[in-house]
């Protein structure tokens, strides 16, 4: 299988924008809907070192993701209301 395979069912978010922390620039995917965010990373079996998803809810509060079907373990930043990254889990395992 190429690396960057999906299945025909699952497709790349449409919508990205670029983000600076700390000097280093990144390309995020935007997973808005209730569908792009249940959708994720998954069947993504490689993602560069200056990618990822930003996955933007209607208001503050504690959420849960799961890795189901996402070969790759992933850095989660948790960010405030006012973008200030208030916690980082590192090498979250591989679904």
């Amino acid at each position: 299988m190429p690396p960057h395979y999906l299945p025909s069912s699952v497709k790349k978010m449409t919508s990205q924008i670029q983000v600076s922390i700390h000097d280093t620039n990144f390309t995020l995917e935007v997973a808005r809907t209730p569908q792009e965010r249940a959708q994720g990373l998954m069947y993504r079996r490689h993602l560069e070192a200056d990618q990822g998803m930003l996955f933007i809810f209607d208001r503050p509060d504690r959420y849960t993701f799961w890795t189901k079907n996402t070969p790759l373990s992933l850095d989660m930043l948790w960010l405030n209301g006012q973008g200030i990254i208030t916690h980082i889990d590192r090498d979250v395992p591989a679904g």
